[in-house]
C-alpha cells in the first residue's frame, strides 16, 4: 500500500468517526449557533494520524523523522489539552463553552 493510498483511507476513516463528535453549540459570547467539532476532538484526530504515520514508517522501514513528527506532536496535544473550547465562525476566535451551552 502506499503512503497516497494509506493517508486516504485513514482521513476517511478518520473523518467518520469525527462525524460523530459534531455538536450543535451556541456561542456564549455571540449566540450565534454553529456545528463543531471541540478543539480536544481536533487534537484526538491530529494525534492518531501522526501515530498512524509513525507506524507506517516503522512497518514499511523507513526512517521516522522526529523532528517533524514532535513539532507535529506539540501542535495536537496543544489542542487536546483545550478543555471544551470550540472555533466560533461569527467571533473568529476559540471560545469556552459549557454543558449548557450544548444543543445536540
Amino acid at each position: 500500500m502506499s503512503f497516497f493510498e494509506f493517508n486516504v483511507v485513514f482521513f476517511v476513516i478518520d473523518f467518520a468517526v469525527l462525524y460523530f463528535y459534531i455538536k450543535i453549540i451556541k456561542c456564549p459570547k455571540c449566540e450565534n449557533i454553529s456545528k463543531a467539532v471541540t478543539y480536544k476532538e481536533m487534537g484526538m484526530s491530529g494525534l492518531a494520524l501522526i501515530f498512524a504515520w509513525i507506524a507506517y514508517d516503522l512497518y514499511y522501514g523507513k526512517s521516522v523523522e522526529i523532528l517533524g513528527y514532535s513539532l507535529l506532536i506539540l501542535s495536537d496535544v496543544y489542542l487536546f489539552l483545550y478543555k471544551d473550547t470550540f472555533y466560533c465562525r461569527h467571533c473568529m476566535k476559540g471560545i469556552p463553552f459549557s454543558e449548557e451551552d450544548i444543543i445536540k
